[in-house]
């Protein structure tokens, strides 16, 4: 199973949006996935139930990171690693439409609360983060390949 695959089906065993990317990529950023889980686990969401940025793409942010991210505060480094990050949000947005989980769950006719729910085959069936959980996977491998 690819890291695609992976981020696809760790969202179909309950795990949120940005805990299923991440636990995709967590051996390449050399965690566990049970790491990943814990410091994806409040970006769900849209950031603990917020609805704000999709967690899915905070996930991106924080694989790509700690990929190719800088390490000190060189402003050469810093300014082409946010413009990478702008790019790749503007690859996510053409993928699903936008970048806040509100928009994103209101453009699908998605129930939106801020409390989780269990997770069913209803919910599922209702749901489109699957999708926004693959493109931000698929983005990744894509751009670290």
């Amino acid at each position: 199973m690819n890291e695609v695959e992976t981020a696809e089906a760790r969202f179909y065993e309950g795990y949120n949006c940005a805990q299923s990317v991440l636990m995709a990529y967590a051996p390449r950023v050399g965690m566990t996935e049970a790491q990943a889980a814990g410091l994806a686990g409040g970006f769900g969401g849209g950031v603990g139930g917020m609805r704000g940025t999709c967690g899915a793409f905070s996930a991106v942010v924080m694989v790509y990171g700690a990929v190719r991210g800088y390490d000190k505060d060189d402003l050469k480094d810093k300014t082409a690693f946010y413009a990478e990050i702008r790019r790749l949000k503007e690859e996510f947005v053409a993928s699903c439409g936008a970048l806040e989980c509100g928009t994103l769950l209101r453009n699908a006719s998605a129930e939106i609360s801020a409390d989780p729910a269990a997770r069913t085959e209803t919910y599922y069936g209702k749901r489109p983060c699957a999708r926004f959980v693959r493109a931000a996977a698929d983005i990744l491998q894509r751009t670290l390949s």
